[in-house]
């Protein structure tokens, strides 16, 4: 195969991987109709923005015209997608509402890793203690060399107690003698019976 073709193998391979791994992140904003049942959903509030109809058999492109939303927004809508924005409505304020929201969570969330902060770092302050006090309380261990003499001094005892021979035990137990005479007769009364 030519060089060419194969890094145009190569690319389309990585645009298909590319395509298919590839996620997005979608916000969706879904309002109802004002006097209506009905719920629009669109991504963002600007023109050329996509707006479907929720049903219960999924979304379908919101059918042409102008629609008022429970938050005052007035959007008209031609071909699936906001052709004129006529009224904002009260996004602004409910956007303010949130980042306030957002702002507030993420003030606590900043106290509570600080707190979490603050805490290790006292669990690690009473552990170092507590290393300190044991390697303070140990006792002397002995150095190589003081277990080197012992063990030479061990050798040597080892191989004097070698040299030491060995005694057989002595036996104190008294033995029964038994007549011969004394076997026939136990002999010959098994027999008897």
């Amino acid at each position: 195969m030519d060089k060419n073709k194969i890094e145009l193998v190569k690319e389309t391979a990585q645009k298909l991987l590319k395509f298919f791994t590839e996620t997005t992140e979608e916000k969706f904003e879904a309002v109802k109709v004002k006097d209506s049942d009905t719920v629009i959903e669109y991504g963002s509030l600007e023109v050329g923005a996509p707006v479907s109809i929720s049903s219960p058999n999924g979304s379908e492109p919101a059918s042409d015209g102008e629609y008022t939303l429970v938050n005052d927004v007035i959007i008209e809508v031609k071909d699936g997608q906001i052709s004129e924005i006529k009224s904002d409505g009260d996004v602004a304020e409910v956007e303010q509402e949130e980042l306030a929201d957002e702002e507030s969570k993420a003030d606590e969330t900043v106290k509570e890793e600080s707190q979490a902060i603050k805490d290790l770092e006292s669990r690690i302050a009473k552990i170092e203690e507590v290393i300190k006090s044991l390697t303070d309380a140990k006792p002397d261990q002995p150095s190589k060399e003081d277990l080197k003499s012992f063990s030479t001094e061990l050798q040597s005892a080892i191989a004097d107690l070698s040299k030491i021979p060995t005694q057989f035990s002595s036996d104190n137990r008294v033995e029964v003698q038994v007549d011969e005479m004394d076997k026939y007769k136990k002999i010959a009364a098994r027999f008897s019976k």
